[in-house]
């Protein structure tokens, strides 16, 4: 993808109106539009930040901020729930920040259970 067609993705993603609790991302040339994490993360989120801040090298800010880093040779902009970033990367115009400021990003994912046989409601009834 020519350099100047992912700058125009990447302006599209900061032009969207993406519904409450959503974000977009440009992942190999196609937006990407995907929940922001659940309320109950917020405390293992910031537990995990207060923990990182102590050991992030000086100039590093540890955040859980909605900001897009850019990663213009791989055609991708990624917004991770956590990151370690080098604090130099907010001090400059525009809305993404540079990937390469990067030194951690921290991903919060669910694991879907499947209801156990004895308390799924389309199971048959145990025998006795």
């Amino acid at each position: 993808m020519p350099l100047n067609a992912f700058e125009d993705l990447l302006r599209t993603v900061e032009e969207m109106d993406t519904p409450d609790g959503f974000k977009a991302e440009l992942i190999r040339g196609k937006i990407i539009v995907s929940l922001w994490p659940e309320l109950r993360y917020s405390r293992p989120m910031r537990a995990l930040r207060l923990q990182l801040e102590s050991h992030a090298q000086d100039g590093h800010i540890v955040e859980t901020a909605p900001f897009l880093f850019r990663f213009s040779a791989a055609e991708r902009a990624y917004g991770p729930d956590l990151f370690v970033a080098d604090e130099s990367a907010f001090e400059g115009e525009g809305r993404h920040a540079d990937g390469a400021a990067l030194s951690l990003v921290g991903e919060f994912t669910s694991v879907c259970r499947s209801p156990s046989p004895s308390t799924s409601p389309s199971a048959p009834p145990a025998s006795r």
